[in-house]
């Protein structure tokens, strides 16, 4: 990808401040900022009920001094299917609440809080398993305010 076409995706997306996405690696990157949030994202391993599992884990921090509410909607994308585009259940549909400077950090809370962690692989595969990994991920409709 060209410098320019680099440069012209993040001002879009600084602009519309409705999205965000982003290739995801073992190092924190930044996947969205605002003037009140930033939400960064990296790849984990972790052995959750006897499984080696990769992870996407997200890491939200408060960047004022007022509480804030966050909420957003994951669109998962695994080859040709989006989890969460058209689904209406809620069940992609996320909400955080922060303190002032207060970071949430889903590496801390693996598995718990989906709002915070999204499963992508199995490490090993078994017969029956499916190894589609995520391709990308999208925050939609993102909107923090004041409390």
């Amino acid at each position: 990808m060209s410098i320019k076409l680099f440069f012209h995706t993040l001002v879009a997306f600084c602009l519309l401040g409705q999205e965000s996405h982003a290739q995801f690696t073992s190092d924190w990157q930044t996947f969205y900022s605002s003037d009140d949030i930033r939400i960064e994202a990296k790849t984990v391993q972790a052995n959750i009920s006897n499984r080696d599992q990769n992870l996407i884990v997200f890491r939200i921090e408060n960047l004022t001094d007022e509480k804030v509410k966050t909420s957003y909607k994951q669109h998962i994308y695994r080859g040709d299917y989006c989890h969460g585009c058209t689904s209406s259940s809620g069940e992609y549909d996320f909400e955080v609440t922060l303190e002032p400077k207060q970071i949430l950090n889903g590496e801390h809370s693996l598995k718990e809080n989906k709002a915070l962690c999204i499963f992508n692989t199995f490490v090993n595969i078994v017969p029956g398993m499916s190894n589609i990994p995520v391709d990308k991920i999208d925050f939609n409709n993102i909107n923090t305010v004041k409390l």
